[in-house]
């Protein structure tokens, strides 16, 4: 075999062929990566579907399904959402087109309530971008290393040619002359490299050949010093290899560092790439965030103003019965319901960001003292009798602006995810202590003062696939439905988003623990007085308008007030009350926040202003942004009642408009 051809099969076989196969096993890999990505992501949102769909099936009311159903199809892989009832299709949105139907996977689960099967959730989802995807990778595969690889044969063939085989092809020409004794033509050679040599040497040769079979009578000296001669261009062809050999050496290590920086080059895009992808993953939670809090605020209106009458009628009633009658026991369980019912609103409207808070400051040792003795936390432990619960509160005070409720609710949540993390006989150990944080900015550094709350247990940790995804809502490991609703540690993140705070998590088959991170404050605990009985905040007989849109709230505000002893007026819009305000004057206004169609409470104060410019008011609503209620307040509202609320709130809050100075 030619040279050239050894070449170039050594090329191919040593260079080509397992970059081909390198290439190959690589988009495999791809390939199955990515379909496993889909099918866990198809698997998820179809659970989320199966548990968001329950209900709508249940009492038969598809328009309850819609909000959650559309924010699937924001996905643009999905393709189609089907939930089919008893009776046929019960709910569906998109279907499959016929051109890329071959690469749509569909997956259909059914929807099972009380042990009872209600349908069946279809979703389909396109996975033609993986075609494409893979495409754009053995492209660009093929480009970054056949097109190095073109070059780099050409320019070695033609070197090899220019330098090697042609002075060789003219050596062996001039060899075979010299072999059939034509030694009358000199050789001519323009290179002046170790092969020119070489051809000069062969000219040497044939002189001394040509003298001598023109002079076989010269002496021995003069065949001696041909030898002499040849053996010292022998030596300088030696050295020159000598030197090539050098050369290739450095040209090997020049090629080496150059292969160590093409390396570090891809671990830096592979950096860029992660943090991409994390950054991506930040987007999708913040906007499953935006959606649920969208939806939490659209219903919670609604929902507070039906609870009201849940809460507040049978607070009337248990007035009027006597303390040993059969119907007072029916009626405390119908209340309690519906304040338990309030507090899954409240959790929901956690997750609304920029919803009405108030913030106080608070011991967070007195927080956390306060729970472990509620029924809640007995409640908890009963069922784990097992478990230990260690408090290692600091000696301090640890002062914190805070809102009660809220910081309670997230001790609730991370202590029922440790007890049932921790098993039957683990420990759990809550902790108070101060950290200070330095960050350095562009005047210096500056200190943070965080007072952190943290809960910690031994069990068998959170996996890593599942750390990335546990403060998005619906994610849970636990069974949908079963054990928790998966809101848990997002009304967690929430908190401490709308406390100025931060959470985190430490993980290992050891155990977890959550920190939550509240900033410190120098105000002093307010000392809480008591809400007070109902005969405190009886009125004298005050003139008070009602204006709500609701008629149920209305007829319960009415009764309420009389009970309280005020004279009472109600009025079902805001255009309405501005009318009677025209030609009559009250002691306060108790104004509905959201009154739809017409004018919002803020918007009908703002008209009552221009008609009694002292005049009070106080504002109610099931649900209200802050900046709403701060804009209420600088028009001159003194206080604010959320729906639902007790007699004693009311009365109280109602005195407090009262009393206040104009």
């Amino acid at each position: 075999m030619k040279i050239r051809y050894a070449i170039a099969v050594v090329l191919f076989i040593g260079f080509l062929l397992p970059v081909v196969m390198a290439g190959t096993y690589v988009l495999r890999l791809q390939q199955d990566t990515l379909l496993d990505e889909l099918s866990n992501e198809h698997n998820r949102l179809i659970d989320i579907l199966v548990a968001g769909m329950r209900e709508p099936l249940w009492t038969l009311f598809p328009e309850g399904g819609l909000p959650l159903i559309n924010a699937i199809r924001t996905d643009e892989r999905v393709v189609l959402v089907r939930v089919t009832a008893e009776r046929g299709v019960f709910i569906e949105s998109g279907r499959i087109q016929e051109t890329t139907r071959p690469n749509v996977i569909v997956l259909t689960k059914e929807i099972v309530f009380h042990d009872r099967t209600l349908g069946t959730v279809t979703l389909a989802m396109d996975s033609s971008y993986l075609l494409d995807a893979l495409s754009f990778q053995g492209v660009r595969y093929l480009l970054i290393f056949l097109i190095p690889f073109m070059l780099s044969a050409v320019i070695l063939f033609l070197l090899m040619r220019w330098k090697i085989i042609s002075p060789l092809e003219n050596v062996l020409k001039q060899s075979e002359d010299i072999a059939k004794k034509r030694l009358e033509a000199p050789f001519i050679w323009v290179q002046r490299d170790e092969m020119g040599m070489l051809g000069h040497s062969l000219e040497l040769t044939r002189q001394s050949l040509k003298a001598a079979f023109g002079e076989l009578e010269n002496s021995n000296d003069q065949l001696q010093k041909e030898i002499v001669e040849r053996v010292s261009a022998e030596q300088k062809l030696r050295e020159s290899q000598d030197v090539l050999e050098v050369t290739i050496q450095k040209r090997t290590q020049e090629l080496t560092c150059a292969n160590a920086s093409l390396k570090n080059e891809i671990k830096e895009r592979e950096k860029v790439e992660e943090a991409r992808r994390k950054i991506s993953l930040k987007l999708h939670r913040a906007e499953k965030m935006e959606a649920l809090g969208i939806l939490a605020s659209s219903v919670a209106h609604d929902l507070n103003n039906i609870l009201a009458g849940i809460v507040s009628y049978p607070e009337l009633l248990l007035m009027n019965l006597d303390k040993e009658s059969d119907l007072r026991k029916p009626l405390e369980d119908i209340q309690g319901a519906g304040k338990r019912a309030a507090e899954v609103v409240a959790d929901l409207l956690t997750i609304a960001r920029g919803t009405t808070t108030v913030f106080v400051p608070q011991n967070l040792n007195i927080l956390l003292a306060e729970y472990l003795r509620s029924p809640e936390y007995d409640q908890l432990i009963s069922n784990h009798f097992g478990v230990v619960v260690t408090p290692l509160l600091t000696p301090e005070e640890p002062v914190i602006l805070c809102s009660s409720i809220h910081v309670k609710k997230c001790v609730m949540n991370l202590l029922t995810n440790a007890v049932e993390a921790a098993g039957e006989t683990g420990t759990i150990t809550i902790e108070t202590s101060c950290v200070i944080e330095r960050e350095q900015t562009s005047d210096g550094e500056v200190e943070h003062s965080f007072w952190v709350l943290s809960i910690g247990d031994n069990g068998t940790g959170i996996a890593d696939p599942d750390r990335e995804h546990i403060f998005e809502p619906f994610y849970s490991t636990k069974q949908m439905g079963m054990s928790g609703s998966g809101l848990g540690l997002a009304i967690v993140w929430n908190t401490m988003q709308d406390h100025g705070g931060k959470v985190t998590v430490e993980s290992s088959p050891r155990g977890t623990c959550f920190k939550l991170y509240f900033p410190s404050t120098d105000q002093h605990v307010l000392v809480e007085q008591n809400c007070g009985t109902m005969e405190q905040y009886k009125g004298n007989g005050e003139h008070i308008l009602v204006v709500d849109d609701e008629t149920l709230l209305l007829t319960l505000a009415s009764k309420m007030l009389e009970r309280l002893g005020y004279q009472v007026s109600v009025c079902s819009s805001g255009e309405e009350a501005i009318i009677m305000l025209q030609t009559n004057s009250v002691a306060a206004v108790i104004l509905d926040m959201v009154m739809e169609p017409g004018m919002s409470g803020l918007e009908t104060y703002k008209q009552i202003l221009k008609i009694h410019p002292e005049q009070k008011a106080m504002l109610v609503s099931g649900f209200a942004m802050n900046d709403d209620i701060q804009a209420g307040l600088d028009l001159g509202v003194t206080t604010f009642l959320k729906k639902p609320y007790s007699m004693a709130q009311f009365g109280k809050s109602l005195q407090l408009t009262l009393t206040e100075k104009s």
